[in-house]
């Protein structure tokens, strides 16, 4: 059995997890090209699998009445219940936007500077 979770951040999170959100916005989507983490980001990502780990098993063991032992096919069962849809607003507060790169200038002309034929 391979159950895959897809990673949300809503803004919902505790506040280490929502600092690093509003800090990089493309967080929980970042590029895995960069293989080397620091120690911020691979935290926030840890502590978010971590959450929404322990959010849908609670949600699935609620269903099934805290039983002393349970199968994985019970408990899978119950996690497709307990999946919900994100907020329908983005999370509040204030995102830092990078400003957009300018169009290099054509060959032989600096930025700003007309071209001929224009």
């Amino acid at each position: 059995i391979i159950l895959y979770v897809k990673a949300g951040y809503h803004g919902s999170e505790g506040v280490d997890i929502k600092s690093y959100g509003l800090a990089n916005p493309e967080f929980p989507h970042q590029s895995t090209a960069n293989q080397w983490f620091s120690e911020s980001q691979f935290e926030s990502y840890r502590a978010l699998g971590f959450r929404i780990t322990d959010e849908v098993l609670h949600r699935a063991l609620e269903r099934l009445g805290y039983p002393a032992q349970a199968s994985i096919e019970q408990i899978l069962e119950n996690v497709s219940g307990s999946i919900t849809k994100p907020p329908a607003q983005p999370p509040t507060g204030r995102i830092r936007r990078r400003p957009p790169i300018p169009a290099a200038a054509p060959a032989g002309t600096t930025p700003g500077q007309a071209s001929e034929g224009t």
